[in-house]
Formats: structure tokens, sequence, C-alpha cells
């Protein structure tokens, strides 16, 4: 595919701002910069357009900054034409996969070799489109990081500017997000004139920067962006007020989680339980309770050492335990491997690989636990009474995923909205989207279940980002950005080795960086070979794996079960 994407106006984009007072490059090294990096900006080549990028936030001159700028606000011409062709092309797949499945077991003929090669065809060209869409948002990422190395008083006060003058929300987002590192007051302030933005896109990201800037003065403004109409704002105030462990934040926090309907319970019980040292679940009764006896003496417990979790405070006043049939203090909805959500918008990301044809490993006992942290044994085992219920004496790990998923989706409450993504080569979305959790939407929804069956390869950076944009109109990211899912939970038994990005460091940058404003809460099962067996797939040959999808979940502060 031909074009870039400053292909209409690069040559306009470094035609850089005049002369500044106080710049620190003179006018003629920023024309030798501008020589260098020209060429490679209005090239197609990926890696020469991101190292532009990554020498032009070197520089920390304005007129950097004003190219930089211009990176985020200029529209790849070939955006919408690519996502529409990947949407045509993903139905022509998907109807020349089903005739290839309907005769696959008949005699080899000249029309199902042609399947075969069409599939083929299609497969390859939904590969290239991924990778060109990759390479047109990475480019923004990059310029937001480069952005991010402003020092230069001048060249702060241009992107300060820029971020408080930007017209549209996306790239005005991606400016909040670039003032978090920049040290000049000025951009403080401008983050907080952007916290009130009128678009989510925009408040969520300057709620993310502010919290990183850790600032006992922004108290007030998270608090406030607690009842805030955005549930990704909420997430990231909650998120702020867990790293500020301020004592003033308790009781808003505990109001707060009184009135929150979904996923976001447990964020609010997961900060309470920071700030206090507690761990009262998400009844917002208990935590009142205890507040009213300890709030007048109450002590912060002492921030923990990285790495090492808070020792539990002990009040004088012991602390209500919470009630059975409750988990983490809440009715839970569905749970997933042993981990429950209140979620009401969640997408379920399967492997269907070939290696999930192996047995199953029989359950260790244990419970899955918050933050990233391992939990072996949760879920189903492979015993005999199990057979009854679903599964057979000696189960695949596919057996016990259908299982897992079919208990989940039936836990789901009747408002909820889900996905089923399965994944091998490629993801593939059950369904034509979110369902209901009707009757009809379960039912629906375990068919197609039922019906999985196993492919080569394990493509895990595609199949996530396909699940961060479920419930999103791609051509109106702004407008839709609180309709996507807020849970994910991703079950695989190897590491990536197919994809856009098949690197596991590389996909939890990535997928870091869309979690900054998404907000998405990523649970992750591993259920790989046990590493106590003897052979080449045994004996910590897939730690590398185990050790991936535990830092996915820390990442997004979800929980890590290992099955």
């Amino acid at each position: 595919m031909r074009g870039s994407f400053l292909a209409a106006g690069a040559a306009l984009l470094l035609a850089a701002g005049g002369a500044a007072a106080d710049k620190v490059g003179s006018s003629e090294e920023w024309a030798a910069l501008k020589a260098r990096v020209q060429p490679d900006l209005e090239g197609t080549d990926p890696v020469k357009r991101l190292d532009a990028v990554r020498r032009l936030g070197e520089a920390d001159w304005p007129e950097a900054v004003d190219v930089l700028v211009r990176v985020l606000r200029a529209p790849d011409p070939r955006t919408d034409a690519l996502l529409k062709r990947f949407e045509q092309v993903e139905k022509l797949y998907a109807q020349v996969s089903a005739d290839i499945e309907k005769n696959q077991e008949g005699p080899v003929t000249k029309d199902f070799a042609n399947d075969v090669k069409q599939a083929r065809a299609f497969r390859a060209e939904l590969t290239e489109i991924r990778r060109t869409l990759h390479a047109i948002s990475s480019l923004k990422r990059e310029a937001v990081a480069a952005l991010g190395k402003v020092r230069a008083p001048t060249a702060a006060a241009r992107l300060v500017k820029a971020a408080t003058t930007e017209p549209d929300a996306v790239p005005r987002a991606n400016l909040a997000l670039a003032l978090t590192p920049v040290p000049d007051p000025g951009a403080g302030e401008a983050l907080r004139s952007l916290a009130k933005d009128e678009a989510g896109l925009v408040r969520t990201a300057a709620i993310e920067s502010l919290g990183r800037r850790k600032e006992a003065t922004d108290l007030p403004l998270f608090t406030a962006a607690l009842a805030d109409e955005g549930w990704t704002v909420r997430a990231a105030a909650a998120s702020a007020l867990r790293d500020l462990r301020n004592p003033a934040a308790i009781e808003p926090l505990i109001e707060a989680l009184a009135k929150e309907p979904g996923r976001l319970r447990g964020d609010l019980a997961e900060v309470l339980a920071a700030i206090t040292g507690q761990a009262l679940g998400a009844d917002a009764d208990l935590w009142r309770a205890w507040w009213a006896s300890n709030k007048e003496r109450f002590r912060a417990p002492p921030t923990p050492a990285p790495g090492k979790p808070a020792e539990p405070e002990t009040p004088e006043s012991p602390a209500p335990s919470a009630p059975s049939g409750m988990v983490e203090g809440h009715a839970t909805s569905a749970s997933f491997y042993g981990i429950p959500t209140t979620s009401k918008r969640l997408a379920f990301v399967i492997d269907v690989s070939k290696s999930m044809a192996e047995k199953a490993r029989p359950p260790k006992g244990g419970s899955p636990s918050g933050g990233g942290a391992v939990a072996t044994g949760a879920g189903t085992g492979g015993s005999p009474q199990d057979a009854g219920r679903g599964l057979p004496a000696e189960p695949t790990k596919l057996d016990v995923a259908k299982h897992e998923l079919r208990r989940a989706i039936r836990g789901l409450p009747t408002d909820a909205r889900f996905a089923v993504v399965a994944f091998a080569l490629n993801p593939r979305l059950l369904g034509k989207g979110l369902w209901k959790a009707t009757p009809e939407g379960k039912a629906e929804a375990t068919r197609l279940v039922e019906a999985l069956e196993l492919a080569p390869s394990t493509n895990v950076y595609d199949s996530l980002a396909l699940a961060l944009g479920l419930g999103m109109d791609p051509k109106n990211p702004a407008q839709s950005f609180d309709d996507g899912v807020d849970t994910i939970f991703l079950l695989t038994d190897g590491e990536p080795n197919s994809g856009t990005i098949v690197e596991t460091g590389k996909i939890l940058a990535e997928i870091g960086s869309r979690l900054r404003t998404r907000r998405v809460v990523i649970h992750t099962i591993w259920v790989g070979t046990d590493p106590s067996e003897e052979g080449p797939a045994g004996r910590g040959a897939k730690d590398g794996g185990a050790d991936f999808m535990r830092k996915l979940a820390e990442i997004s502060g979800g929980r890590f079960v290992e099955r």
C-alpha cells in the first residue's frame, strides 16, 4: 500500500514556526535536523518514520514541538479506506472458511483447492491491513512520547498552548498524555483545565496524567471526578487517589462505591484497601461502619515497598466481616476460572490453538488474588465428578475452557453485554458483537462456544486489540469511548507466535499505552504445560508465557491465574 501518514502535507509540517527568543537550537541546527528527518517523515518506511519522530523529540526545540503536534493532528487518508476494506475482507474470509469447513470431509476438488488458496490470500491481506493500521497509530503514540521529553521553557510553552487550543478531541487527549512528565508549571494548569473538557476521552487522559504527577493539591479534582458521567474518567480518578494515598479521599471513595453499579465497584474497593490497609470488599455499608468507628484515630499505613503488599492495619474497633455468599463484599455476577467479576461490559478472549487439545492439569486448589498476583489451580478441574456436569473424565484444556465459559455466561446478569473472541492464527468474534445477556443471547453464545474447533498458531496481540475495540466506533473513537468493554478475560496456553506483534515485551508496551485512557482490566488465565512434567513440553519450557500473562494482568490491574 502506498502513501504515508504525512503524504498530504509533510512539507508544510516541516516548514517550521518562526524564531523563538530563547530557543535551544540555532536556525542552522534546526535546518539541518529538518533536512535529515523530512525525507523519512514523507516516506512510507514505518521504521524510518518512527525514528524521525524520536529524533524530533530529542531536539527539545519549539520548532520540533510544532512538527510533532501536527503529526498528532494530521489524519491519515488511508485509515477510512483500510477499515472499510478490512470489514469486506473479513466477511469474504468468513464465507470461504465456512465453505472449506463444510467440504473438508469430501474429495479435494478444484473448487475446494481454490477456496483454500483464496482463504490464504484473504488471511494475508487482513494481516497486512492490521500492520498498516498499527503503523499509523504507532506513529501517533511515538509522537506523544517524543513530546513528553520537552523540558526547555519555550518548547514547553508551545506544547501547553497546543494542548489547550486543539479543536479535535483525539489529538487533544494525546496532547494531555504528552504533558504528563513535562515539569513546566503551565503543564499542570493545562491538565486541570482539560480535566473539565467536554469530551470524556480528554477528561480521562487529563486525570490520568495528573494522577501520575501525584500533586496533593489535585485531591479535590480527583474526588469530584468520581462522580463523572464517563466510567473511564471515574476509573482514572480512582487510580489517581490510590497513588495519592490521602485519608481525605476515604469518605468520597465510600460514597462513590455505594453508587457504582459495575466493574468499578472492585476498583474502588481495592483503592480503599490500598489507602486503609483494610479488606472489606465492595460493600459500602461495611466501609461506612468501619470508617465511623475509626475516622478520628485513623493513620494511613506506610506505603509498601515495590512488589510487597501492605500489611493490614489492626484498628481498635475490629472491622466487620463481609457477609457469606458475597465475593469482595458484593454479590458476584459471574466468575471465570475462579476470578469473580461484577462487570456488565466484558469480553472473553479464548485460545483455540491446537495445543489446547492437550490434557488439562488436575486442580491444585487455591483462589485468585488481585493486582496480578499468582493463583494456581483456580477453576474447574478434571475429576470424574465433573463428567456429569459437562466435562469428560479426562478433559482437554479446551474442554475445561468451554465449561468455564458456559458457567460464566450463565452467571451474567440480564443487563450485561458480553462478547467472545476465539483466536488461533487470527482472532474471530463469535456473533456480530456484544451480546445482550438475555436468555436468547446466552443460548446463542453458548451454542457458538460449543462449536469452537482447534486451529494452528497463537495470535495474542490482534485478539486483544479486537477486544479492546469492541463496542466502539473506530471512525469516531471520542464519541464512542465509553461504549467499549471494561473487562477482558484472556486465556491461553502458549506464547504469541503470530500476528501484528509477536514479541511479548512489545505487546506489553503497546497494550500498556492503550490502557492509559481505555482503563480496561485484563484478567489472564495461563493453562500451559505443567512445569513439573518431564520432556520438552515440561520443566519450565513455557515459563516465558506464564511470565508474560502475569505481567499483562499487572499492567492492567487485573488478576493472573495459573491452571
